[in-house]
């Protein structure tokens, strides 16, 4: 819509036209950011965990035999084993012994017999290079990890 608007003065005539308004133009810059707000409240305290299950220190045993068979008693136990004389170490299957998957227990052949780890019946032995304690001194680790299955690792003979 055109309007038109006659301004008068004393001794000026003056006519102004006006016209539809324009498109609007750009949007200027993003002013800064404002300054941070305060830090919120602590949250609660989570409960405290569980115990761990060595917090006293491990057990360590004693082994003069030149045969073990690894029992219920030993998860996180350090067997050691003083014979002169070779020592066979049996991990034994689940029905023989009660040895929850994911514990371990270690080995150190203190003795010159070498220590040779095995499977009982029904039981399965997973290792590398050998089933051997290196020297003495040597420590291992036997671990259960699956349903009469069990892995050695540590200080082994090479093949």
């Amino acid at each position: 819509m055109t309007m038109i608007e006659i301004l008068a003065a004393p001794d000026i005539n003056v006519a102004v036209i006006t016209g539809a308004p324009g498109p609007t133009g750009p949007a200027g810059p993003t002013g800064p950011a404002g300054a941070t707000g305060p830090t919120g409240p602590a949250g609660a305290t989570g409960p405290a965990g569980a115990d761990a299950t060595y917090a006293t220190g491990q057990t360590i045993t004693t082994q003069a035999g030149a045969a073990y068979t690894i029992a219920a008693s030993d998860p996180g136990v350090l067997a050691t084993f003083t014979s002169g004389a070779a020592v066979t170490v049996t991990v034994p299957q689940d029905s023989a012994v009660t040895f929850a998957v994911g514990k371990w227990c270690e080995l150190m052949q203190l003795g010159a017999g070498q220590i040779t780890v095995v499977a009982g019946a029904g039981a399965t032995l997973r290792t590398t290079p050998t089933a051997k304690a290196r020297a003495q001194y040597s420590r291992l680790y036997v671990q259960k990890i699956a349903a009469n299955t069990w892995a050695l690792a540590g200080d082994l003979a090479a093949s």
